[in-house]
């Protein structure tokens, strides 16, 4: 609900006869169309978080992944029809927590605290679940929030995010929002506290997830041109 004020709040502040408000803000948002670098950082970032902890996971003998079953014509239509639903759903999430719920929040306070309080907000909008799962959609929120903010865009944040959640489903099988189930299945045997199990993070996500943040954070320092005031 926070998300979508600060969305309706934008858009009644750049509306202007004639246009589309909407159309505006994601205009701004996706102005500055990135760089094969800034690119590649976000889709790293979105895959290293998810494979590394099942990939520690295999290595200790703590975890394996299985093929889920046959790849059926049915599977691989329900599986087009999931990638694109889990895309949609991630950009709609970028434009009201980043978008909307930061740029609302830093033209009435700093930069830190939009990033800290959107950050509390999208893991508050996650609720039900474990300790450790809120822990890592803070950490996430973070991240999201630091690369829109340093980029002045949305698309680091939004490639960063879909890499993500297409990683959890295409690795662990499933996510957020799945028609079918992913092709693998990663299958827990012990040490579920360090790498969590279905469904839940464990130690090391939430590990790899802060440490992934801070890599990127660093990685953007020389593609940093600041928050852009007009949006």
């Amino acid at each position: 609900m926070a998300g979508l004020g600060a969305l309706v709040s934008a858009v009644v502040r750049v509306r202007e006869p004639g246009t589309f408000p909407l159309a505006t803000l994601m205009g701004g948002w996706f102005s500055r169309t990135p760089s094969l670098a800034l690119i590649l950082i976000g889709a790293g970032a979105g895959i290293a978080t998810v494979v590394l902890v099942p990939l520690i996971g295999v290595l200790g003998g703590w975890a394996h992944i299985t093929l889920a079953g046959p790849l059926s014509g049915q599977w691989i239509a329900m599986a087009i029809a999931s990638i694109a639903v889990k895309t949609a759903f991630v950009l709609f999430e970028e434009l009201i927590f980043r978008g909307a719920l930061v740029s609302e929040l830093r033209r009435r306070t700093g930069p830190a605290v939009a990033i800290g309080m959107s950050a509390l907000v999208f893991a508050a909008a996650h609720s039900g679940r474990s300790l450790i799962d809120m822990a890592v959609l803070f950490a996430d929120g973070i991240g999201f929030a630091l690369a829109f903010v340093m980029t002045g865009s949305l698309w680091v944040s939004a490639i960063w995010h879909v890499s993500k959640n297409l990683s959890v489903w295409l690795f662990l099988g499933s996510g957020t929002i799945d028609l079918t189930h992913g092709p693998f299945d990663f299958q827990h045997v012990d040490a579920q506290w360090a790498i969590g199990s279905r469904g839940s993070a464990g130690l090391l996500d939430l590990a790899v997830t802060t440490l992934i943040v801070g890599l990127v954070t660093w990685s953007l320092q020389r593609y940093r041109v600041g928050y852009t005031e007009t949006i």
